[in-house]
């Protein structure tokens, strides 16, 4: 016998010895939105295999030693889930509301590092079918200027029809599980061990374990270590959707403030993207949903070490000549005898103007006579009304993994199945949500990828041979 064959007879034996506390056809590890749905999908599949058993059809039926009636008598799908309460993170998405999906699906929707279209996922099981999906099980939705959300507003909703809809398919959710090793056994099952030493096995496995924002919400990037240790590469993971932080000392002043806008993030003096809606100032640097949207790239150009700053524009509402105009007014309406308060009267926040007067070391109840001729107070105050529209905000990094929503980076999409979620890498391993190198701008995206990819996961896992 070969080293080889000698070393695998020992795995098998050991395996063989260990004892398991549950046996599963399929296990799920992680209890978020990925998870579940993964696991009502392979629920779902693996009960209408079971009708046509009854109706006597066996096309699609489960193959196997066991029988897939018997699988329903001690159910054959497991979902481990390192939370004290499955679908915690759920509850605190869209404000406690759940902004679930979004009618406005295209390509600026997602990121991801590498080349494949995210989309390419979600060809079968999208954001109409994940409609669908929860109207069919007595959620009503309503339409929010494209936003969607479960019609009482409450995030609960969701969490309680999944839960429900594993319960009547008879599918346990083990809470206080943290998968802390994952490994293939020779006969192509798997086996996991429990951070308490519970052992489990599977013929099937999918690792919808999230990434690594909150560990409020049990995701400690556990999972990608999972991934790395049969076979996949990893994607560098950067925070994403949360705010930026400014080295600037005295951008406190403007802290509290919240304005409409447009934020333009820079990368070594290159505008790379802008977005618009409220901008939140803070006492550490700028936040909203402006400031979230272009986050995961800003985290990126300063992991490698770029210069980046964030371009404020509290003047959106102006075009070139009509701001032109609009100084020219203001220009026009100032005398010596107004005070330097009065420039940015009516323009903009009062902490904001208080913020670029003391950037230029100005006095706010200072004269402007007193500041020089007419001519430079025309130039100072053209400069001041300037910045209004061009404020520059050095950012120096992001609001790290615990403030963050959703992580970027992870498992390559290159490297996954994109018919049916099954490991290019390792066969018998489903990768969903979080964990895979895709994450969505604010607007229901991340939720809808994570339930997208985990019903597909769990539909394709139940159907393997």
């Amino acid at each position: 016998m070969t080293q080889e064959r000698k070393a695998a007879a020992r795995v098998t034996c050991m395996a063989a010895e260990k004892e398991y506390t549950a046996e599963k056809r399929i296990i799920v590890i992680g209890g978020g939105a990925a998870g579940l749905v993964a696991a009502i999908g392979a629920g779902e599949t693996l009960e209408n295999s079971r009708q046509a058993a009854d109706h006597g059809d066996t096309v699609g039926a489960p193959a196997g030693s066991v029988s897939v009636q018997s699988f329903y008598e001690n159910p054959a799908v497991l979902v481990l889930d390192a939370g004290r309460k499955p679908g915690a993170k759920i509850y605190a998405t869209g404000n406690g509301r759940c902004n679930l999906t979004n009618f406005v699906q295209n390509e600026t929707c997602y990121y991801t590092d590498g080349d494949t279209d995210p989309y390419l996922f979600m060809q079968r099981f999208g954001s109409d079918a994940l409609r669908e999906f929860f109207l069919r099980m007595g959620v009503r939705l309503h339409d929010r200027n494209g936003y969607v959300y479960p019609a009482t507003d409450q995030a609960g909703t969701i969490v309680q029809a999944l839960l429900h809809r594993l319960r009547q398919l008879k599918i346990p959710v083990l809470s206080d599980t943290r998968v802390t090793k994952l490994e293939q056994l020779p006969d192509g099952g798997f086996a996991m061990t429990a951070a308490d030493g519970r052992n489990f096995r599977a013929e099937r496995v999918i690792l919808a374990a999230g990434g690594r924002v909150s560990k409020a919400f049990a995701c400690d990037g556990s999972g990608y270590e999972m991934a790395r240790q049969l076979g996949h590469s990893l994607i560098a993971q950067v925070p994403a959707l949360c705010s930026l932080t400014s080295p600037l000392e005295d951008i406190n002043l403007m802290a509290g403030v919240r304005a409409e806008g447009s934020l333009t993030l820079t990368i070594d003096g290159q505008s790379i993207r802008t977005e618009t809606g409220e901008i939140q100032l803070t006492d550490y640097g700028v936040s909203g949903i402006p400031a979230f949207q272009v986050s995961r790239i800003a985290g990126r150009a300063l992991k490698a070490g770029r210069k980046v700053s964030a371009i404020l524009n509290f003047l959106p509402e102006f075009s070139d000549a009509a701001f032109e105009a609009y100084r020219k007014r203001k220009l026009e309406s100032l005398s010596g005898e107004d005070c330097v308060l009065d420039i940015l009267a009516g323009a903009v926040n009062d902490r904001i103007a208080a913020f670029l007067y003391q950037r230029h070391h100005l006095i706010a109840e200072k004269k402007l006579k007193k500041l020089g001729s007419a001519a430079e107070i025309a130039a100072l105050a053209g400069e001041l009304l300037s910045e209004c529209r061009r404020l520059v905000i050095p950012i120096d990094g992001t609001n790290g993994y615990d403030k963050a929503q959703v992580t970027a980076g992870g498992i390559p999409l290159d490297e996954v199945d994109p018919d049916t979620m099954e490991s290019k890498i390792t066969p018998g391993l489903y990768l969903a949500g979080e964990i895979l190198d895709v994450d969505g701008i604010c607007g229901g995206y991340n939720l809808t990828f994570a339930m997208c990819t985990g019903y597909e996961a769990g539909c394709a896992a139940a159907k393997k041979n």
